[in-house]
């Protein structure tokens, strides 16, 4: 059994609170991206090597992992990590916002993103939640990022079983006490198949 190790902190860092935080901290008059690289001080040359180790680490993560934390950043979108948007534009009830991804500014661009990695019935679920509303040909939210538990720690994802058509995967999930010690394990089990040609995620227990 091929075995996938995935941290945590992989996971979160896909959380679009942590990239809102970020930008909101950023000096407005820098051209730095990321809060770290706004910070007074840093020593560029250790930035340049941190960036390098990140790549590597990146390129070392296979498709199924790839495909795996693609899907679990849609779906957060539903659950504990809304996508962005500007407050600047809000509804005219004043209770959504204007999402500012504007790759996913409509329902239609929304829903083909959705299905890219779920079946109908979770996609439809999902869509059909109602936290994403189109006004004007625009797309608005009024979610806001859910608390994510501090104490969950690493997460390790097994390949169970793979066809040509089906794969099962089996995710560990601890949680662990202020020292950082193992205190619980919960498993999770995800089925992943191949739809008119197209892997999607059929059972997607989100976890977070």
């Amino acid at each position: 059994m091929k075995k996938l190790t995935i941290l945590l902190a992989v996971l979160l860092a896909l959380s679009a609170f942590a990239v809102s935080m970020a930008e909101e901290t950023a000096d407005p008059g820098s051209e730095w991206l990321y809060e770290e690289d706004a910070n007074i001080g840093e020593d560029w040359a250790e930035a340049t090597d941190e960036d390098a180790e990140d790549s590597l680490e990146e390129d070392d993560i296979s498709e199924d992992e790839a495909f795996f934390l693609s899907a679990l950043e849609v779906y957060g979108w539903f659950e504990a990590q809304p996508l962005d948007v500007d407050p600047e534009k809000s509804s005219p009830d004043g209770k959504k916002f204007q999402v500012l991804d504007e790759r996913l500014n409509t329902l239609r661009a929304l829903d083909a993103e959705v299905r890219t990695y779920f079946s109908d019935s979770i996609a439809n679920k999902l869509l059909d939640s109602g936290i994403y509303e189109e006004i004007d040909g625009y797309l608005y939210t009024g979610a806001q990022d859910r608390f994510i538990d501090e104490g969950l720690g690493e997460t390790e994802l097994n390949i169970d079983s793979r066809s040509d058509d089906k794969i099962t995967y089996t995710l560990t999930l601890t949680t662990v006490d202020e020292a950082g010690n193992v205190t619980a394990a919960e498993e999770f089990t995800f089925v992943r198949e191949k739809i008119d040609g197209a892997w999607k995620f059929t059972q997607f227990p989100y976890f977070l």
